[in-house]
């Protein structure tokens, strides 16, 4: 191989000072040809070859230091020749497919819808297993080969001398040994008795019928039988037209003595409520309900058809209206945010043509807050005469404390009415009635 590979080597080496004398003395090269055309450096003639120029990646291609002006590459990933039009130092590489630079690859489209998979084809008739070939016949064993001689054994070494043995104690005075008695005679082993022939077996007699079950009782009253599979017991649950269990006194619907397991959802009025609801209270024999957790609500309604009459004209003297009020408790170490509204309508109801202002307001443990309407009534040839009023308030109260919102109203007549004391539920005056929600929440 050496020989070979050295002969191949020769060969090429003398094909190339072959050439390359041809070169110097022509000035310009010709491959298949004898007489490469003079305008030509390189002059390559064939009936069934082409020329390879060199085949780069586009990363290749710009990767290539300084290359010369008009050097020709082939772009594998774009599938086309190339050339640099430009210098070394700024190459532009000019697609000869498209006269074009090639440009940055442009973003990956959106992956259109997956096609319906279509049904899957019956499977083939599955062919018959073919037979199994002869097999073939065990060759002979070969010859064994010859066992070699076993070496000669070593020299055995001189034994060491033995060492001094020292002397034997004197040996004690042995007693006397007893004579031995003679064994008796075995006596011989008597012969086993005949064994006597089985009996014939009996006639086995009718089985008598099984009788009924008889009923299962229970200790306590109203206790539910069950199954255990295989009869009837008495269970931990008891029915007395209220269903308890663990416990033989019921006193609601179903009254659980211990621990309830739930593995299902809680369904208050059918409703299963929504991810992070809690279950609100609506009192005694009312199903509670579930709402979104904001701290502990506490929600109070009063209504009120209170009268508030003036006492003076152009007096201003504010009126609890009774029923518009409530007090509001927080235990230390709690902050409650309370919502107060209220909202109803004004009336003037006696016949004297005059002009009023009522004004309805938020009072927070006795002081006004800065939450009031105002509502004026016109009376002229009306009776009852109506103006809507409505007023809200919020306050944030830090335990412990005890605070009462109420509602109050007054009337300030026009200079020159009548003026006069009338009692509150008398129906000529100015009447205000209306309606307060408070919502207390705990946070």
């Amino acid at each position: 191989m050496r020989i070979l590979t050295y002969v191949k080597n020769s060969i090429l080496i003398m094909g190339l000072l072959f050439v390359t004398s041809i070169a110097n003395a022509q000035n310009n090269v010709g491959v298949g040809t004898n007489s490469p055309d003079a305008s030509a450096a390189l002059d390559v003639t064939a009936n069934d070859k082409g020329v390879l120029v060199p085949r780069l990646s586009t990363i290749q291609i710009n990767a290539i230091p300084n290359p010369a002006t008009g050097l020709l590459v082939y772009d594998t990933n774009v599938g086309c020749f190339f050339f640099n039009s430009g210098t070394p130092g700024v190459p532009v590489w000019t697609n000869l497919c498209t006269g074009g630079i090639p440009g940055a690859t442009g973003p990956t489209g959106p992956q259109g819808i997956a096609g319906v998979t279509g049904p899957t084809g019956a499977n083939g008739v599955t062919g018959a297993t073919g037979a199994n070939g002869v097999t073939g016949a065990t060759g002979p064993q070969g010859i064994a080969g010859v066992t070699g001689p076993t070496g000669a054994n070593g020299v055995t070494g001189a034994t060491g001398a033995n060492g001094v043995t020292g002397a034997t104690g004197p040996q004690g005075i042995a007693g006397v040994t007893g004579p031995t008695g003679a064994n008796g005679v075995t006596g011989a082993t008597g012969a086993n008795g005949v064994t006597g022939a089985t009996g014939p077996q009996g006639i086995a007699g009718v089985t008598g019928t099984t009788g009924a079950t008889g009923p299962v009782g229970c200790g306590t009253n109203n206790q539910v039988i069950k199954s255990n599979g295989t009869a009837g017991v008495c269970s931990i649950i008891t029915d007395n037209g209220q269903v308890g269990i663990n416990t033989i006194a019921p006193t609601d619907m179903l009254h659980i003595v211990g621990n309830m397991h739930l593995t299902g959802s809680f369904e208050p009025a059918n409703l299963p409520g929504s991810s992070g609801q809690i279950l609100v209270s609506q009192g005694a024999n009312v199903a509670p309900i579930w709402s979104n957790f904001a701290g502990y609500i506490q929600t109070f309604q009063y209504t009120t058809t209170a009268n508030i009459q003036q006492t003076a004209a152009g007096v201003f003297s504010p009126l609890i209206l009774t029923g518009l009020s409530h007090t509001v408790n927080v235990p230390a170490g709690k902050t409650y945010k309370v919502f107060l509204t209220a909202f109803g309508t004004a009336s003037k109801s006696n016949n004297a043509q005059d002009q009023a202002m009522v004004q309805y307001m938020v009072y927070q443990a006795g002081v006004l807050t800065n939450s009031f309407q105002r509502v004026t009534v016109q009376d002229e040839q009306s009776y009852f005469s109506q103006e809507p009023w409505s007023i809200s308030h919020t306050a944030t109260l830090v335990g412990p404390i005890s605070v009462t919102f109420d509602i109050r109203g007054a009337n300030v007549g026009a200079v020159g009415v009548p003026t006069g004391t009338v009692n509150l539920c008398q129906p000529t005056g100015f009447v205000g009635q209306g309606m307060m929600n408070i919502v207390v929440i705990t946070e």
